[in-house]
């Protein structure tokens, strides 16, 4: 009869947690890679409206173009533009041209110009969050131009 029990209770146990994972577990997403073209056929016209479709560890491929917008990075994904001389955001003159919030991002292939000019202390590239240290960013193979100042890095490390 003891013997019994025993089995009954860790069968039990056992059926508890199969339901317990069952509920409360979550599917491991796969990593899409979303494409931009302003031209043309593609998943967005913009860079902005990917990045919000985007979720954490995705890559945005970006045709070559001129994209005239300013770019807030808040996931961590990759940003590849097509060629650094001819994928180009183009930020007006009118704020940061990409501002980077969050950690693990990777930016490289674009032509980042026209940070606000004149009296503002815009960026091209700043990678900044009031609340927390930003880390594991990588910007490679950019060119970065006309911006009031090129790339600034605050409270980042790694």
């Amino acid at each position: 009869m003891c013997k019994k029990t025993v089995l009954m209770g860790l069968f039990s146990a056992f059926l508890l947690s199969f339901v317990l994972v069952a509920l409360f577990a979550r599917p491991v997403r796969a990593a899409e890679t979303w494409t931009v073209d302003d031209d043309g056929p593609a998943d967005f016209p913009t860079i902005q409206a990917a990045i919000n479709a985007a979720g954490d560890g995705d890559t945005v491929q970006v045709k070559a173009g001129t994209y005239y917008e300013n770019v807030v990075v808040n996931k961590s994904l990759t940003l590849l533009g097509e060629n650094s001389r001819t994928t180009i955001i183009d930020g007006s003159g009118t704020w940061h041209v990409v501002h980077i919030t969050v950690s693990n991002v990777e930016i490289r292939g674009f032509t980042v110009r026209n940070g606000m000019m004149g009296n503002g202390s815009y960026f091209g590239i700043w990678v900044y969050n009031s609340g927390s240290t930003i880390s594991g960013t990588t910007i490679r193979d950019n060119i970065i131009s006309n911006n009031y100042f090129g790339i600034s890095l605050v409270c980042s490390d790694n």
